[in-house]
């Protein structure tokens, strides 16, 4: 299943809304939605924030998503074709460290590395490509 939005916050509301209801369609735990909409909450407002000229409307965000098996879990690919940027490149913050002598920036993409399982990035055809795996907690 896909969808394609424009990049843009005002659509964030609708995005977690199709996801959630794929996800009920599933009948999957709270906690599991949650872990999950936290992360894409987070990287689709990153997507917004940094990979793309303000104003333009050529901006759009495509999530693909569906369920996988072995194990049971479900699998989103965010792409957008904005500024090439990977998440991954970037170390963890060090959350040992009171937040007045932390580095700014580094808390949201390791927050999506805590709610989900697996997490992917490739440059490819022009196209960030972002993939996130989280298997169901039955």
């Amino acid at each position: 299943m896909n969808v394609t939005v424009k990049a843009d916050i005002n659509e964030l509301d609708n995005v977690l809304e199709i996801i959630r209801d794929y996800l009920d369609s599933k009948s999957v735990s709270e906690k599991f939605k949650l872990g999950l909409e936290i992360a894409l909450e987070e990287i689709f407002t990153n997507i917004i924030n940094y990979s793309y000229e303000i104003g333009s409307d050529d901006n759009k965000i495509e999530i693909i998503y569906n369920f996988k098996d072995n194990p049971s879990r479900i699998v989103i690919k965010i792409i957008d074709k904005g500024t090439q940027f990977n998440p991954l490149k970037h170390k963890d913050p060090d959350t040992t460290l009171n937040a007045n002598d932390r580095d700014i920036g580094g808390l949201g993409i390791f927050l999506v590395k805590k709610n989900i399982n697996n997490i992917d990035y490739e440059f490819k055809d022009n196209q960030n490509i972002l993939t996130i795996e989280k298997i169901l907690d039955f």
